[in-house]
């Protein structure tokens, strides 16, 4: 390339002389004394090719440049750069490649930010939300304003009909009729020489409530109530009436009837009792079994008018086919429903109707004859006093009832054994 020397450059050109200078010597003396030179044109206008030629120079000079500076910097600080490890940038190679995985060169990156060539800004690690230190601490945790309750069992003593028996007080009883007079067939009686010599009466007997209380409590820091979302006192409440309400359908269905317990249906009904199993066998479970349980409390002058029972003895039921497979409760389409009642009286599930190993079925009248006595209603109430010095106030949940069966004889208990 032909250039016109504007200073005096190293004895070798002289100022206003011509010289003919390779390309990438032009490069060297524009890196040791600066630009102090010009290309020489001849004639009045450049072409296109020349314009081109002298865009290319400067913009190699420009890189040939900052590639310099930059390698002189680094090396300024090599010591340094060796030792320290920076954040993560992003390279046209991606996240960290094996190719490049290298001590992090401030150097190099601003070069790369610069020049376009990030070849040389190596990356040793990336920005990552998993871990803390790399940017994780960066990203919130949402929590939902709601709460997913935990798996509970439904209340079915009281939805299977039994009357809710106020108490005026903490012991109250019930006069209940256990028979009816004695009648006679007989003729036409001349009572001035003789009267109806045959004497009737009528039984009386009663139950007695005695209300039992039944309570739960929890306590809560004043600090938690304050700041919690969603709200844990309402959260607690919610949860103190179920667990009340689940505890109470426990206590009726097989209660020891110990101490303040009530006694449940294990424990009342004592006449109208069997026991069978799923096993096959003389005593297998069949819906021979529920045809027996109706006779035998319609036998005592009652009717069934509804059945509980745990989904292990429905679940054994269901599965009863005819010799040519076909289901006896339901059926084999898994896109129809299962009934919900044996013989037209409604089936209640309770996962609670059980001690140990051995299922119960319960039939009975539970409209009439099964009796929830209550003294007093669920009732909320907290304190913030009870605990005072530990900043803690307490909620209580508390009920008072009792449980009986009028005529015991109007229920059929069946035990199912497992296999």
């Amino acid at each position: 390339m032909k250039l016109k020397m504007l200073l005096d450059i190293g004895g070798k050109y002289k100022a206003g002389e011509f010289y003919d200078v390779p390309d990438d010597e032009v490069t060297n003396l524009s890196l040791e004394s600066g630009v102090h030179y010009e290309e020489a044109v001849e004639g009045e206008a450049e072409d296109a090719e020349r314009t081109k030629r002298a865009a290319k120079l400067r913009d190699d000079m420009a890189a040939t440049i900052v590639d310099r500076v930059f390698d002189r910097l680094e090396a300024s600080h090599a010591a340094d750069a060796a030792e320290r490890k920076a954040p993560a940038f992003l390279s046209k190679y991606g996240r960290g490649t094996d190719e490049h995985e290298e001590k992090f060169s401030w150097a190099r990156s601003v070069r790369g930010i610069v020049t376009g060539k990030w070849d040389q800004a190596p990356i040793e690690k990336n920005l990552l939300e998993a871990t803390g230190a790399a940017g994780g601490y960066l990203v919130p945790t949402e929590q939902s304003m709601e709460l997913i309750g935990m798996l509970r069992e439904e209340s079915v003593v009281r939805a299977a009909g039994a009357r809710v028996w106020p108490m005026p007080s903490d012991v109250t009883t019930i006069p209940i009729q256990t028979a009816g007079a004695t009648t006679y067939w007989e003729g036409e009686v001349d009572i001035t020489t003789s009267g109806m010599t045959k004497d009737t009466t009528i039984a009386f007997g009663q139950r007695q409530l005695v209300a039992k209380k039944l309570y739960a409590y929890v306590g809560m820091s004043n600090d938690l109530i304050a700041d919690a979302s969603p709200s844990v006192e309402s959260i607690v409440k919610d949860s103190l009436v179920t667990d009340i309400a689940e505890a109470e359908d426990l206590a009726y269905l097989t209660g020891a009837g110990v101490g303040a317990t009530p006694s449940g249906f294990n424990k009342l009904v004592t006449t109208n009792t069997n026991s069978s199993t799923v096993a096959a066998g003389a005593s297998q479970l069949t819906f021979d079994t529920v045809l027996d349980m109706m006779y035998n409390v319609r036998n005592k002058k009652s009717k069934v008018t509804a059945f509980i029972t745990h989904p292990y003895v429905i679940n054994a039921l269901r599965k009863i086919a005819t010799s040519t497979g076909d289901y006896i409760y339901g059926t084999r389409d898994p896109s129809k429903p299962i009934p919900a009642q044996w013989y037209g009286m409604p089936v209640f599930e309770s996962t609670q109707c059980l001690s140990g190993t051995d299922y119960y079925v319960v039939a009975g009248n539970f409209k009439r004859e099964a009796i929830v006595g209550q003294r007093a209603q669920i009732a909320l109430a907290n304190s913030s006093h009870v605990e005072f010095d530990k900043d803690v106030t307490v909620i209580r949940a508390t009920i008072r009832v009792d449980f009986k069966l009028a005529h015991e004889d109007a229920f059929h208990l069946e035990t199912v054994t497992a296999s």
